[in-house]
């Protein structure tokens, strides 16, 4: 059987800070480090999906053909972005009728107050004559009456004025309604619209997603809803296509799955770097009420193949040390940390933590240490931490 041979190194009088790893084919480096034996606050694996932020299929407010498409998708949009502009000539026409006809409202109220005012001189002129016995109450009736009339017709015209002016308002928010904005920023993931289509008022004609910010949606067993530790400022560790991130701020939905026993726990974190899309599975650790004791190593020193983890340990044996995989169970993660659970794994065990992806699956024998400057025997290593 062929043994891989490997040195181990050292640098500034640390033992086993480094490992040089020598095959047959090329020298590599590696770094190890110690599984400590730590009391850390419990985490329950649950699991879940991405959710946007904001997701919106935006409408047409007006009936019309489309004229402009400037988006498709793909198409990452700020708020404000023009979309889709419809064809504008129907409404220009009827702006254009309704501003004549204020026009000729305006010139009627104007005629109505000139009208007014005779009468009220008309008026006036018979109240001063029937004062002095000159005309008949009959004539200053009517002439009170022509004054009435007169007040009412302009009060009419001036209600008109107020109705053209009502219409105007409301066929400037049509046009404006021709146009379609993007409501706020975030990615086109669906284009229904094409130049020339006919689209009726209320269909969907573009779908936008906000997914700078995103929801971890997660299902947490209904057991655990008081061993939860629900304070808003708690930092939820999150797994997702084997890329670890922590979520802020978090919600609980008041409500229970009948079916799954399960209930909702909504976790927010930020998306404008990784680009993680609304859809996809999500891990979480949440974290439990109480503390224990369990054995942890750093994120680096875990190696995922075939969705199993492994650590590789460092171990004496006759012919000298040995770097071995060990199977590993992680039960959550914690500061950059993984609490693992192993049967072959106890606290001060040496595992490798950097260029461990580059081992092998079996056990690999140690046959030298190596400083900076030369290789030495395990013997002369001893000899010179003594000195030390």
């Amino acid at each position: 059987m062929c043994h891989q041979k490997y040195k181990i190194g050292i640098t500034a009088g640390f033992l086993f800070n480094f490992l040089f790893i020598t095959t047959t084919q090329a020298e590599q480096v590696v770094r190890i480090e110690t599984v400590k034996l730590q009391q850390l606050q419990q985490h329950k694996r649950v699991t879940g999906n991405l959710r946007a932020l904001s997701e919106a299929s935006l409408a047409v407010r007006e009936s019309g053909y489309v004229a402009k498409v400037l988006v498709n998708e793909g198409t990452r949009v700020k708020a404000g972005d023009m979309l889709v502009q419809l064809d504008e000539r129907r409404l220009r026409s009827e702006l254009a009728q309704l501003k004549a006809e204020l026009s000729q409202a305006k010139a009627a109220v104007r005629q109505r107050q000139a009208e007014l005012a005779n009468a009220k001189v008309e008026m006036e002129a018979n109240q001063y004559s029937a004062n002095k016995k000159a005309i008949s109450q009959r004539a200053l009736r009517l002439s009170k009456t022509q004054f009435n009339v007169a007040q009412a017709a302009l009060q009419e015209a001036k209600a008109v004025i107020a109705a053209r002016n009502a219409q105007l308002q409301l066929l400037q928010v049509r046009l404006a309604d021709l146009t379609l904005y993007a409501p706020f920023a975030g990615l086109i993931t669906e284009r229904l619209a094409e130049p020339g289509e006919w689209f009726k008022q209320g269909q969907n004609v573009i779908t936008l997603v906000a997914d700078a910010q995103l929801e971890a949606w997660l299902d947490v067993p209904e057991r655990f809803v008081h061993q939860l530790n629900t304070n808003p400022q708690q930092k939820i560790n999150l797994q997702i296509n084997g890329t670890h991130l922590e979520a802020g701020s978090q919600v609980i939905l008041g409500k229970v799955d009948p079916h799954a026993r399960t209930f909702t726990l909504v976790a927010h974190f930020d998306n404008t770097e990784q680009h993680w899309m609304p859809g996809m599975s999500v891990l979480a650790w949440l974290p439990l009420a109480g503390q224990q004791a369990v054995l942890t190593v750093s994120k680096n020193a875990l190696v995922q193949r075939n969705g199993k983890y492994t650590v590789f340990k460092v171990s004496k044996a006759e012919e000298g040390d040995t770097a071995s995989a060990v199977a590993v169970e992680v039960l959550f993660y914690q500061d950059g940390r993984a609490a693992i659970k192993a049967m072959d794994l106890a606290e001060n065990d040496r595992v490798v933590n950097e260029g461990n992806e580059r081992l092998n699956p079996g056990a690999v024998l140690v046959t030298k240490i190596a400083t900076d400057d030369k290789s030495v025997s395990l013997a002369e290593l001893k000899t010179q931490q003594e000195a030390l």
